[in-house]
């Protein structure tokens, strides 16, 4: 969305980034296994296919039945990395479901998405390739929160130093499910 704003700002009204890395993804703030994983355990071949597939197949489970998958070891153990107050939404049932089927779309090309996401992965480690001063001032607005595992909240600092007029919101101890408990201010920024 950033680099959108940046070579079509002419047709972006409003760019809203929720939980987003800067680039390269800042990993300073990151357990450190998520950091050996983003410094290139993720992409190394056979371990980082190994992965991604581990992380495809916890996902078709979550989606395939919610309820057996909250119950079960894999699911308790997910939880125990969610911060408190977005534990209620993983076990709403609506909320949960929602996002299990757009999760599940990211593999719908099977082998393929497991190739692609690996590709993504080496491209955030690299820099923007687009001028980010270029950015109307003002069109971006960064939202994040304090206790952001996968993407730490330095990477919306970052951000929202190098884009002219960006509008940096911080979520105090809230993690990288931040939308599905602000919806409303998603369309409240989006409508104004």
């Amino acid at each position: 969305m950033i680099t959108c704003a940046a070579l079509l700002s002419e047709r972006v009204t409003r760019a809203v980034i929720i939980s987003g890395s800067s680039l390269p993804i800042d990993t300073s703030e990151m357990p450190l296994i998520n950091k050996l994983y983003w410094k290139g355990l993720g992409t190394m071949p056979f371990v980082g296919t190994w992965l991604q597939r581990q992380q495809r197949d916890m996902i078709l489970k979550m989606a395939e039945d919610p309820d057996a998958f909250m119950a079960s070891r894999q699911g308790r153990k997910m939880l125990e990395n969610v911060p408190k107050d977005e534990v209620k939404f993983y076990l709403d049932p609506e909320i949960r479901d929602a996002f299990g089927r757009s999760s599940v779309e990211s593999y719908r090309q099977g082998s393929d998405g497991i190739r692609a996401m690996t590709q993504e992965m080496k491209l955030m480690r690299r820099g923007w390739e687009v001028d980010l001063s270029k950015i109307p001032s003002g069109l971006v607005y960064l939202l994040h929160g304090t206790a952001d595992k996968n993407v730490p909240v330095s990477n919306a600092y970052k951000n929202a130093k190098a884009i002219p007029g960006a509008h940096l919101e911080i979520f105090e101890g809230v993690g990288h499910g931040l939308f599905l408990g602000n919806l409303e201010k998603l369309g409240e920024i989006l409508n104004s």
